[in-house]
């Protein structure tokens, strides 16, 4: 589940949603990699306000999902 240039966050949210909590995670450690590469580049600051919406969202779906903080397994 790569994010490519365009970032569709109801596709990408609702793919997260069938994923098991280990793949999950790791999909989470990818998007902060992601992040981590657009953080000082300020033509990519639309795909960065997207990976942030989905960081939060993902972290929101894991703690209702399982019951503990996503920060826990990063």
């Amino acid at each position: 589940m790569k994010t490519d240039k365009k970032i569709n966050l109801a596709v990408v949210k609702s793919q997260m949603m069938l994923i098991s909590k280990k793949e999950f995670i790791q999909e989470v450690k990818n998007m902060n990699k992601d992040f981590m590469k657009l953080e000082n580049n300020i033509y990519n600051a639309n795909k960065r306000l997207k990976l942030k919406r989905l960081y939060q969202w993902a972290c929101k779906h894991f703690y209702v999902t399982y019951g503990s903080h996503i920060d826990t397994y990063l």
